[in-house]
């Protein structure tokens, strides 16, 4: 199945939506925001720990169905003295809903401005008790 990939996802939020099957993710990175953009409620999304230059056959991850979905401009001044800074930040959330493990079969397109899209075999993992 082909799925817009979200990387760079640190390991204890992954083992959390894991644990408990949804969770809300938050996210500050341009090549992440850009591909979230385009992303649809109810949509399948592949999430890994790995950079977006690692992405590759056989990368891991889980699959996630996306709930919710909202991107804001934070817009944050600091001044001191002399100085003074501004600057604004996108951020997007992402309120997830566990559906799955995967691996990547293979990398579609990794465009910068379209983000990453991948083939994706979803994997079930099955326990023979004897």
């Amino acid at each position: 199945m082909e799925m817009k990939v979200l990387t760079g996802i640190a390991k204890p939020v992954l083992d959390e939506l894991m644990e408990s099957g949804t969770r809300t993710i938050e996210f500050r990175s341009a090549h992440n925001i850009n591909s979230i953009i385009d992303i649809s409620i109810e949509e399948k999304v592949f999430l890994t720990n790995k950079k977006k230059d690692d992405i590759c056959k056989g990368t891991n991850g889980i699959i996630i169905d996306v709930q919710k979905k909202n991107i804001s401009m934070h817009h944050v001044s600091y001044s001191s003295n002399s100085i003074y800074e501004e600057h604004e930040t996108t951020i997007a959330r992402l309120k997830t809903k566990l559906k799955g493990l995967g691996t990547v079969k293979n990398v579609k397109k990794s465009e910068r401005k379209e983000g990453i899209i991948a083939e994706i075999e979803e994997r079930v993992e099955s326990y023979s008790a004897r």
